[in-house]
């Protein structure tokens, strides 16, 4: 395995290093090593509240990195793990940009996304991809309870966007995110 730093992130105060994906990271990127990793049924948690999390996305790779843009801006994919042990799709999310061009994510910039956290009867382990031009990005995963119903018919959603900068004499602490 290879920790290589590139796009990091950080999920609701989750610090997790991640590793650059490869063949030989392949079984570890499932997340599945025991029954007691595969996805369970729990206790109703739900509520009338709804939860949010930041997902921050900074940019320590000394260049500028390209975002694609989708019909509706720039799309982050909330991915859960299913108990057949792949990752699937339970909600696409959509920040809005003001522009029809790519995005860029410029060196030392950050982008903090606001998004809804998945809630359900299913504990697993849930995980954010967002894909540049030229490669996919990974957050390290973390345990959530979400709808089953997802893994059939995926939500759709906005999200926040807010571009920050960091300054020069500052870092951003993240976790790296892995290149799928």
């Amino acid at each position: 395995m290879v920790i290589k730093p590139c796009i990091r992130t950080a999920l609701c105060s989750l610090a997790v290093s991640t590793v650059l994906m490869g063949a030989a990271a392949a079984s570890e990127a499932t997340g599945i090593k025991t029954d007691a990793d595969r996805p369970q049924n729990v206790a109703d948690q739900s509520s009338e509240q709804l939860r949010f999390g930041h997902v921050f996305l900074a940019n320590e790779t000394g260049r500028t990195v390209q975002f694609p843009r989708s019909a509706h801006g720039l799309s982050l994919v909330c991915e859960a793990l299913a108990a057949d042990g792949q990752w699937h799709t339970v909600a696409t999310l959509e920040a809005p940009l003001a522009t029809s061009k790519p995005a860029s994510l410029h060196q030392g910039e950050i982008w903090q996304f606001i998004v809804p956290l998945p809630q359900g009867p299913l504990h697993t382990k849930v995980r954010f991809v967002t894909k540049g031009i030229g490669a996919t990005f990974c957050s390290a995963l973390f345990d959530a309870t979400i709808d089953p119903s997802l893994f059939d018919r995926p939500s759709r959603s906005s999200c926040y966007l807010a571009r920050l900068r960091v300054q020069p004499n500052q870092k951003a602490t993240k976790a790296t995110l892995a290149r799928k």
